[in-house]
């Protein structure tokens, strides 16, 4: 198994922890081949470049991917520091729809208050760093955003 070891932030680097729990070996996260960021890291892998240390320092080791055809992870195991940035904001767009399902899903199936649910879920994913009043504001903002392109009919 080719790893690759990245720094991203705090929060980020938690999120993945607990969620992907279940796809953890050794401090290392497995990707699903089914999952998006699976898929992302796919293309953003690349060969070392011959100026570059093969040294790497993060908080967050993920598996490379291993396609039966295309990039092997052996020679296609370097993430430059642009690729690192699609991959954090990639992780926090999946942090952000998980968010948004599990507020909808207490919300509404079970009667749960937005800011009850807010605070549970920066708990269960340790999010260091990350207010319940930002969290709140995003959520709001997207509701919103929500009901205006349903008026207009953008559904």
């Amino acid at each position: 198994m080719v790893t690759v070891t990245i720094p991203i932030k705090t929060h980020l680097a938690n999120f993945m922890k607990v969620r992907y729990k279940n796809c953890m070996e050794d401090g290392v996260i497995r990707l699903s081949p089914r999952s998006q960021l699976y898929q992302v890291l796919l293309e953003l892998t690349e060969k070392m470049p011959k100026n570059a240390s093969g040294r790497q320092v993060g908080n967050l080791t993920l598996a490379l991917p291993c396609p039966d055809i295309g990039k092997s992870p052996k020679t296609h195991n370097y993430l430059s520091d642009k690729s690192i940035r699609i991959l954090e904001k990639e992780i926090k767009n999946e942090m952000l729809r998980v968010f948004v399902r599990e507020v909808d899903r207490k919300r509404y199936k079970e009667g749960i208050a937005v800011e009850k649910t807010i605070y549970q879920f920066i708990k269960e994913y340790n999010l260091v760093g990350v207010t319940e009043e930002a969290l709140k504001r995003f959520y709001y903002r997207l509701k919103e955003k929500e009901e205006e392109d349903r008026l207009r009919g953008w559904e």
